[in-house]
């Protein structure tokens, strides 16, 4: 199962190709809300560790609807924030279906509300995440998960965030906005 870096990236990636910057208007802080929008979906599913269920239904293609229905009620008319964020959270549970499973039940309820059953690939991508910190083969266990995270899901966050800042400049050029770029600093 992937760590909540290559989920948040995840999150971005898929966010970022299929919304871009959406209604940010060329605003860095809105910007910069949106792609956090995005990474905390990629992670969201994991909250279920604090109720003791993970991998069930908040992993689930039942739960993305849920974040899209929610989408719908809090951006009316926005149907590319919707599946921006649908698949943003929806990232989350292909990472994991792709991932090493090392605790029963093996896999997770992707089909809830429909089926009950845990999914498990046949093809295992993501290394299993370490969670015995103090542990320093625990430590270089996550190093090399993170290592595979970034050079699998890396380039389409790259992608997706270069995309985004082509968006903005040509939405920014198309209102007539002749402002350069703010720097860094402001």
């Amino acid at each position: 199962m992937p760590t909540p870096i290559g989920h948040a990236l995840g999150g971005i990636a898929a966010g970022t190709l299929i919304g871009g910057a959406a209604e940010t208007d060329g605003d860095r802080s809105r910007l910069l809300r949106w792609l956090a929008l995005l990474a905390v979906l990629g992670v969201m599913p994991d909250a279920d560790f604090l109720v003791g269920a993970h991998r069930e239904a908040s992993h689930s293609v039942g739960a993305v609807l849920l974040v899209v229905g929610g989408g719908v009620l809090v951006v009316p008319r926005q149907p590319r924030i919707w599946a921006a964020t649908g698949a943003a959270y929806l990232t989350h549970v292909v990472l994991d279906w792709l991932g090493t499973d090392t605790v029963a039940p093996f896999g997770l309820m992707a089909l809830w509300p429909i089926d009950t059953a845990f999914y498990m690939s046949s093809v295992e991508l993501f290394h299993p995440v370490c969670r015995q910190y103090w542990l320093v083969d625990c430590w270089a266990s996550l190093g090399r998960a993170v290592a595979v995270e970034l050079a699998v899901i890396g380039p389409f966050a790259v992608v997706g965030l270069v995309r985004t800042g082509l968006r903005r400049r040509r939405s920014r050029d198309r209102s007539g906005d002749t402002r350069a770029p703010r720097s860094p600093r402001g």
